[in-house]
């Protein structure tokens, strides 16, 4: 009787009594120690990954054959390699656009402060003139303003002594 543990933690009991070739998602022997690929099948699996990402199954039994490993064994290397490449892909993809958005951002920046330079132009071009043009109005008008107030106030102050 084999006792496995299920996914609650709860422990099972199974009558069913396998046989020894059973094997693991990896196609090795059940119980068996995970075993290391060589440097020479790593690099054949490397140079066949780089004619072709995808596995046919004529391939992958050609090098199951030729490697004198599990055809499921070859089916995961490439499902992990091809994993291992698309982060790969992806950091230089993050790279380029990282890159990208850091110069775009120097340009908004530079555009933005150009932008304020120019605004304060404007406003002094505008604002300044006014103001002299403001200023010198309202000095002539203030003087207009105070020699009539005093004209009348002598003409008020003549009136009265006169009377």
């Amino acid at each position: 009787m084999k006792r496995s543990m299920s996914f609650s933690g709860i422990e099972n009991k199974c009558d069913e009594v396998h046989g020894d070739d059973e094997l693991s998602d990896d196609g090795s022997q059940l119980g068996e120690k995970k075993k290391r690929l060589s440097l020479e099948q790593v690099k054949a699996l490397e140079k066949s990954f780089e004619l072709g990402n995808k596995l046919e199954p004529e391939r992958k039994m050609q090098l199951a054959k030729a490697l004198g490993l599990q055809p499921r064994q070859i089916a995961i290397w490439f499902q992990n390699r091809r994993a291992r490449w698309k982060t790969k892909q992806l950091e230089k993809e993050y790279e380029v656009l990282k890159k990208q958005f850091e110069a775009v951002k120097a340009d908004n920046d530079s555009l933005k402060a150009q932008n304020q330079k120019l605004h304060a132009e404007v406003i002094n071009a505008t604002f300044v003139p006014f103001l002299s043009v403001f200023s010198t109005k309202l000095r002539c008008t203030s003087f207009i303003l105070l020699s009539h107030h005093d004209w009348n106030f002598n003409s008020t102050i003549l009136k009265n002594n006169l009377h």
